[in-house]
């Protein structure tokens, strides 16, 4: 799994980072920054959603590949769907609960990774109360 997100995560950071505007660089190096300070201060923040993003989705696939998990004797929430809802003769209760939890997981870390987001980003919410 870490392996798998990694990929995902790693993705995500270099479009981030190669989507940051050279204007923004340039910039950047006119007001005297040394390249760490561009790296933290200019092209982090500005690649901070597509990164978010790369994290949001390895964390949601992270949860349904755990999930499948059971049959590699990982155990979890498949436990409920797999051995105790289809091995015992497609009993749904099992099935749906282990689903339901499992997707209610998946929304919670993917909401809680979204407000770690919004809390990353002072500027934005600074923006927002000046505007509004």
């Amino acid at each position: 799994l870490v392996v798998y997100s990694v990929l995902t995560i790693l993705q995500n950071t270099v479009v981030g980072l190669r989507g940051v505007p050279q204007a923004a660089l340039d910039a950047a190096r006119g007001m005297g920054m040394t390249n760490w300070q561009i790296i933290t201060r200019v092209e982090l923040p500005l690649a901070l959603p597509s990164i978010m993003t790369g994290v949001r989705l390895a964390t949601v696939t992270a949860v349904g590949i755990a999930t499948i998990g059971v049959l590699v004797a990982g155990g979890g929430l498949g436990e409920l769907i797999f051995t105790k809802g289809i091995q015992r003769g497609l009993d749904l209760t099992p099935i749906v609960v282990g689903a339901v939890a499992a997707t209610l997981l998946a929304i919670a870390l993917d909401l809680l990774l979204q407000g770690a987001e919004w809390l990353a980003k002072p500027w934005v919410r600074r923006a927002r109360a000046a505007s509004g």
